[in-house]
């Protein structure tokens, strides 16, 4: 029993009498009062919902690879030209 209240009326008359009830674990209570019997009904909350797939930046990804590819070109490209001036100063001389 968490709680008490007695009150005496006159007949006839009527008063509003509160509770305030807090329960953190999920189920059912029973409750009395006065003879008329109640259920109080604590829902466990609800599970979180699941986190949304990871996206893929495409154009970031492009970028990138993009960069890299670029990037080979130009050594590629200086390595031919720095071959062929080996070449070309060992045919001069």
């Amino acid at each position: 029993m968490d709680s008490i209240r007695e009150v005496s009326l006159a007949g006839g008359a009527s008063e509003r009498v509160v509770f305030s009830v807090s329960r953190t674990t999920a189920g059912a209570y029973s409750m009395n009062v006065n003879g008329l019997l109640g259920t109080l009904t604590v829902n466990a909350p609800p599970a979180p919902a699941p986190a949304p797939p990871a996206q893929v930046n495409w154009a970031l990804l492009m970028g990138i690879i993009g960069g890299i590819i670029a990037a080979a070109a130009m050594v590629s490209m200086l390595v031919f030209m720095a071959l062929m001036r080996r070449r070309g100063a060992g045919q001069g001389g």
